[in-house]
């Protein structure tokens, strides 16, 4: 009667949930979680973590049809494991049966809730079934390991499973082995110097952190967790400035903003020295166009030396920069407001051809974004005491523009 409840929470109401229906679908398999955590909570916890393994798997196929785009899938599962826990740690279910039940849990489902299960369930699997996951997993983790036709998810999945398995043993020689043929991203050489801090084998520690930085020097925006354990580990041996210098080098390679106030940050009282010298070495590079690894965009040096500048208040510095070497259009934006009061006609300058821009896009929220922007030049102009700048973009505006009707009755409205 309980599977056939579950069975009819996440049928469709047709062959598919489409984005509108999901909240409601969700909904009702919300109030079926809800009556077997009431199962659990009154003891029955057994049937509440099988009769929650087969929701979870019925979750699992709904991703094919149901329209998740607001994530009600992940948040059905992580709720379902959450109860699957619960449930076993008030049962105490026979570790050895509860290590086979998770594995195939974890193996066969593409949502995360039983995500490196073996970790999350250590302390009810206990040794005997820790010992039977590994078991279980180790002849499929030997049999894929070793491809050499790049990434699968039945790899993916063992791999994660197996790491699991290893973080259950406290030793970090065994997360090693399993990622020994897998370190493809920082976030795996984070893990092992975890590890080893744990263990109190802090100089092994430091040695994969430095590995895992130097190996992904061109991914400066997945690599700043990384730089902050091994800073940790620094400074906590009273290293103060080799931690400085971790976040210089960082600066260095990927100038950014964040990767300055990072900097100043750990330089404390030193930090007056650092801007001067981080400045420098950004106008520096202005001689050496070639751009500068940011992240996902890349930016630079003048772009990020204008950054700079403008957070620290040189204004009038940035521009310079800005007008010397260019900016991208939102920093143009930026600095401009930033000198309405002292240079209002350079604000001018800028707002136009943003107004104009704005235009072109053609939509009603541009024409209103425009049209503010046209107020802000009117209230410059006078300010400059030269008005007729102001009448002569409008006159431009309703010449090249006066066809568009709904900008034309935003700008009327304002009785210009």
């Amino acid at each position: 009667m309980w599977r056939r409840r579950v069975d009819a929470a996440f049928t469709p109401y047709d062959d598919f949930v489409s984005y509108q229906e999901a909240a409601g679908w969700a909904g009702e398999v919300d109030e079926v979680i809800d009556a077997i955590a009431e199962l659990c909570t009154a003891g029955d916890t057994e049937a509440a973590a099988v009769l929650t393994e087969h929701a979870h798997r019925c979750a699992d196929e709904a991703i094919g049809h149901v329209d998740d785009s607001d994530g009600w899938l992940i948040d059905i599962s992580e709720r379902l494991a959450e109860l699957h826990l619960q449930a076993s740690v008030e049962g105490e279910p026979d570790p050895v049966e509860l290590a086979g039940r998770l594995v195939a849990l974890e193996l066969t489902s593409e949502l995360d809730g039983f995500h490196r299960a073996a970790a999350v369930y250590a302390g009810v699997l206990g040794p005997d079934g820790v010992a039977e996951y590994r078991r279980l997993l180790e002849p499929r983790w030997e049999e894929l390991r070793l491809e050499t036709e790049g990434w699968s998810s039945p790899r993916f999945a063992i791999r994660e499973a197996m790491i699991g398995v290893a973080l259950t043993t406290g030793d970090p020689d065994d997360l090693v082995e399993v990622y020994r043929h897998d370190l493809r991203t920082p976030d795996a050489y984070l893990e092992i110097p975890r590890m080893f801090a744990a263990a109190g084998r802090d100089a092994e520690a430091e040695r994969w952190a430095r590995e895992g930085l130097e190996t992904f020097t061109d991914r400066s925006w997945q690599t700043p967790p990384l730089r902050e354990f091994l800073a940790g580990l620094l400074r906590d041996r009273g290293e103060r400035s080799e931690a400085v210098e971790l976040f210089w080098e960082a600066f260095v390679r990927a100038p950014a903003l964040t990767a300055y106030r990072r900097l100043l940050d750990e330089a404390g009282e030193d930090a007056a020295a650092l801007k001067g010298r981080a400045l420098e070495t950004l106008t520096h590079r202005l001689e050496q166009p070639p751009p500068l690894d940011t992240g996902h965009a890349r930016v630079g040096p003048a772009g990020v030396l204008v950054e700079i500048l403008a957070y620290e208040g040189d204004t009038e510095r940035a521009w310079q920069v800005a007008t010397d070497h260019g900016c991208d259009r939102q920093m143009w934006l930026t600095l401009a407001r930033a000198r309405e009061d002292s240079s209002p006609l350079d604000a001018i300058s800028v707002y136009e051809p943003e107004a104009f821009t704005l235009i072109e896009a053609k939509k009603n929220a541009t024409y209103r974004q425009a049209v503010d922007l046209l107020s802000r030049i009117r209230r410059l102009a006078r300010q400059a005491d030269q008005p007729q700048r102001f009448e002569d973009v409008l006159q431009r505006v309703r010449t090249e523009h006066g066809r568009k009707r709904n900008l034309m009755k935003l700008i009327d409205e304002k009785g210009w």
